[in-house]
């Protein structure tokens, strides 16, 4: 958090000098894990800090399961890395135990995998999002932490765009020496700037010289069978023990996944699944016609990931300091991976002035054009705009959402007829309707910040775009207010208003009515 927000947390603080759950405001629900439940929250007396409270019943589980939560309270107490999860505050109330860590808005990998083409993201974007997490597991194991459950569900994405793994209880520790080992790394001019040169009396060669740190557990030994079963390791579901080369396998089915959409072993069932890991085959890929750019890398550093004999497998002998020199990641200057650019991928939200919406959830939106298909139907305008509806079927939120929902007005403005003509027309007075809430002296419900007429309005903006540039209208003359105020509300850089209740929702429709009618 910002030094501000330290100030804000202090004015929260009891005499004793400690944060109480009483302190905090529960959000919303974000979702369900295997120990407990997470809800979005904030400090009572500052509202500018979002974090993410776990709670977990100790009553619910068994001793086995404890144990999981008190380790993964311990991992999280030793962290202090960009792309992993900061502990603020360990709250043990009754019988529950609350921990307070970052919240991370962007959901995570399996989600955005989910919103691709064939569910599979570009090489570069695999590359970057790769990377980030090499770096997080290699600090990880330099603390002799074995992480144990790599996949797209517990990479979640900060708002920035940039990755945190979540989810610790089933890691365990092992004791690590961190030493410097010397390697050569060859002998071009611009390495011998930098490096140590040595010469041999024995060929006159020269060779450069570069010190590496290198952290690994080698010596992690654990019999306990954890984990997803498509990513775990073959000494994994053997049972024979394990140790951190299970992370490194899993690193591996973690990029192929996130290339091709599946799992490299996934069967019929869990159990053919675990059969084929233990199998024998190797790891095969699917044929594609034309392959993008650096695949064939991505495919090489898979295979040498995915090597069933855990002593001949990338990264067990010296971890991540071995998987950064595959030319799958070359180039990549990793003091400096923390400021590389996010890609640009379909869903990713990034904190950006161009990403506001996707704070808005697809629940806020459904109520939203529920309130604004009433206030259209009770200005006399639901049944008038019969060729509205049925453009749209008569859900407005269903076509605003929808993938297709440029494809679907472009065929409208493009269309000739009356019957056409008369449905621009339709919009256009919606838009003149809107842009008369928006007059010099009739302020709009929600004042200078997101009120609930601002983000009834904004998927609207879908429309504007299409409208304008199909529908042969000048949407800067005709509706010159509602167009700036559109520009300036998808610009805002958060939505700080929360869901409405149900129950509730027609008070904030009954507002909203009164600014239409002015």
């Amino acid at each position: 958090m910002e030094a501000s927000t330290y100030t804000g947390a202090a004015t929260t603080l009891s005499s004793d000098g400690a944060l109480h759950l009483r302190h905090l405001k529960l959000l919303r629900h974000l979702g369900t894990g295997n120990l407990g439940r997470v809800f979005l929250c904030r400090l009572r007396d500052y509202d500018h800090a979002n974090f993410a409270l776990k709670v977990v019943d100790n009553d619910l589980l068994s001793t086995k399961k404890l144990s999981h939560v008190q380790m993964e309270g311990d991992i999280l107490s030793m962290l202090d890395h960009p792309f992993l999860p900061t502990l603020y505050a360990r709250l043990d109330v009754s019988h529950y135990t609350c921990l307070l860590i970052d919240y991370c808005p962007g959901g995570d990998l399996h989600s955005l995998l989910r919103k691709q083409p064939g569910n599979r993201l570009p090489v570069q974007a695999v590359r970057f999002f790769a990377a980030e997490v090499l770096v997080a597991l290699e600090y990880l194991h330099a603390l002799g932490v074995v992480y144990r459950d790599l996949k797209p569900e517990n990479v979640l994405l900060r708002e920035d765009g940039h990755v945190m793994l979540s989810d610790f209880d089933l890691c365990f520790k092992a004791d690590v020496v961190p030493t410097f080992q010397c390697t050569n790394v060859g002998s071009t001019k611009k390495k011998r700037n930098k490096k140590r040169v040595m010469c041999t009396c024995f060929d006159g060669a020269e060779q450069v010289v570069a010190a590496e740190f290198v952290a690994e557990p080698t010596a992690a030994f654990s019999r306990s069978c954890v984990g997803t079963h498509e990513y775990l390791a073959p000494e994994l579901v053997s049972g024979n023990g394990h140790g951190n080369g299970v992370d490194w396998w899993a690193f591996g089915v973690f990029i192929y996944e996130l290339l091709y959409g599946t799992t490299p072993f996934k069967g019929w069932s869990k159990e053919s699944t675990l059969r084929n890991i233990a199998s024998s085959r190797d790891v095969s890929f699917q044929v594609a016609e034309m392959e993008e750019e650096g695949m064939a890398e991505a495919k090489d550093l898979i295979e040498k990931l995915l090597v069933k004999e855990p002593r001949r497998r990338l990264g067990c002998a010296r971890g991540a300091t071995d998987i950064k020199r595959h030319p799958f990641f070359g180039g990549i200057k990793w003091p400096l991976i923390r400021t590389y650019r996010p890609p640009e991928v379909r869903g990713l939200m990034r904190k950006t002035r161009s990403h506001v919406s996707s704070h808005v959830t697809h629940r806020r939106r459904r109520w939203w054009w529920k309130g604004l298909d009433y206030i259209l139907k009770r200005n006399k305008l639901g049944s008038k705009y019969n060729l509205i509806s049925n453009y749209t079927n008569g859900n407005y939120y269903h076509y605003v959402n929808s993938n297709k929902v440029y494809d679907t007005w472009r065929k409208m403005w493009l269309s000739e007829g009356e019957e056409h003509e008369a449905a621009k027309k339709e919009f256009l007075d919606i838009f003149k309707l809107l842009e008369g809430t928006l007059g010099d002296n009739k302020p709009f419900y929600g004042g200078d910040s997101f009120g609930f007429l601002d983000l009834c309005l904004i998927p609207f903006y879908s429309w504007f775009h299409t409208f304008e540039t199909y529908g042969k209208f000048k949407m800067e003359e005709e509706c010159p207010k509602l167009m700036a105020w559109v520009k300036r509300c998808m610009q805002r850089e958060t939505v700080t208003k929360t869901l409405p209740d149900q129950d509730k929702v027609y008070g904030y429709i009954q507002a909203l009515e009164k600014v239409v009618k002015g």
